[in-house]
């Protein structure tokens, strides 16, 4: 009896051994199992532009999900949702068309520009902002706009192209006729042109082709100016050139043709009817005619140009047309590492004054290294 007390106390204290060694081992497994349904769970991926740069703050979220089933990508243009293999996730961005792609873990997602899109977007002071958002006085026109008139000077296509925008031409001549930009009339004594930035670099803008200009933005007001400080207290004109974008390369070319000719010049009297008139002043005056019947006889017949000359000075000096003419060529196209904007253009313009030759024999007067 004794014997079967002591085998059966045996075999439970062995039991409870085996129990002991092989319970943690049945709830690690149990609680392994969870963890790898919760990671199956986790979508991690990238999304990328169509030049393969990384998109930062790309919303991505899923199709059908909660309010909590989304995110943002990071700097580095990754993102981690909650989300099952094969659901589908739509990821949108300001200035890209919105996509929906099904859910797979390590993904890559390229996003396609939208031109429609970007035409809510405004140039702001450092970057870009939807028009709908901005609280600034700003003002943009765009490359289309500026290359419908062939002028010499950026400057004088403003005028009347944008709002707040004043533009004053003081001289017609070739090379000069830049004109003066007002925004907003005046807002200093002395120097009071505007701050003008071309893609960040301040610069004049009367020697920038028109046809490598992507778009114009002009910042009108103190909220729109305010990170210039003092310097934008005339206002700001923001410049952004034309870029290269992936794909083959494509090569463009312009050419206009103009004619100039004067708005309106001065008639002047011939010396004819000068001396006419002037007799008969003189004698409505009741005094004697200036100038004598033979002295007229010499302006109307012209007999004696030297002494009794009848010169239109105006026509002898000025032009009634000139010629002025603009071409470009540029190339552009770029891979997903590199893009390039190549522009070459040439801008002639004739002036309104008559050229003469002059009627002097040219003599060879040698240098001091020919002695």
């Amino acid at each position: 009896m004794n014997n079967k007390k002591f085998i059966k106390g045996l075999f439970l204290m062995i039991t409870a051994l085996l129990v002991a060694a092989f319970c943690p081992l049945s709830v690690q497994t149990a609680n392994a199992a969870p963890q790898e349904v919760q990671q199956s769970d986790v979508i991690k991926g990238q999304v990328v532009d169509d030049l393969g740069e990384t998109v930062i703050g790309a919303t991505v979220v899923v199709i059908g999900g909660n309010a909590s089933q989304g995110t943002v990508t990071d700097f580095d243009g990754n993102f981690t949702i909650k989300a099952k293999p094969g659901q589908k996730l739509r990821i949108t961005y300001v200035g890209y068309k919105p996509l929906e792609v099904a859910a797979q873990n390590g993904m890559k997602v390229t996003l396609q520009p939208d031109a429609v899109a970007l035409q809510g977007v405004e140039v702001v002071a450092y970057g870009v902002q939807k028009k709908v958002t901005v609280t600034g006085a700003i003002s943009s026109v765009k490359s289309d706009d500026l290359v419908r008139t062939s002028v010499g000077s950026v400057n004088n296509i403003l005028g009347g192209q944008l709002s707040g925008v004043t533009t004053v031409q003081y001289s017609g001549e070739p090379g000069s006729d830049a004109a003066e930009i007002f925004v907003r009339g005046k807002g200093t004594w002395g120097d009071y042109h505007p701050l003008i930035q071309v893609d960040g670099v301040e610069r004049s803008m009367s020697d920038i082709d028109p046809n490598e200009i992507e778009s114009i933005t002009v910042l009108k007001d103190a909220s729109a100016t305010a990170v210039f400080g003092v310097r934008g207290a005339n206002g700001v004109v923001l410049i952004t050139t034309k870029r290269g974008a992936e794909g083959k390369a494509k090569i463009s070319f312009s050419t206009s043709f103009s004619a100039l000719t004067p708005t309106k010049m001065v008639e002047m009297a011939s010396s004819l009817d000068y001396a006419l008139f002037y007799n008969q002043m003189r004698a409505n005056d009741g005094s004697t005619p200036m100038f004598s019947d033979e002295v007229i006889a010499k302006f109307r017949d012209n007999s004696d140009p030297i002494r009794f000359p009848n010169t239109d000075w105006v026509d002898y000096v000025m032009k009634d047309v000139t010629l002025q003419t603009q071409h470009n060529m540029n190339i552009s196209g770029g891979t997903d590492k590199v893009r390039y904007f190549i522009s070459a253009g040439m801008y002639t313009q004739g002036g309104l004054f008559k050229e003469f030759d002059m009627p002097y024999p040219a003599y060879f007067i040698p240098s001091a290294k020919s002695l």
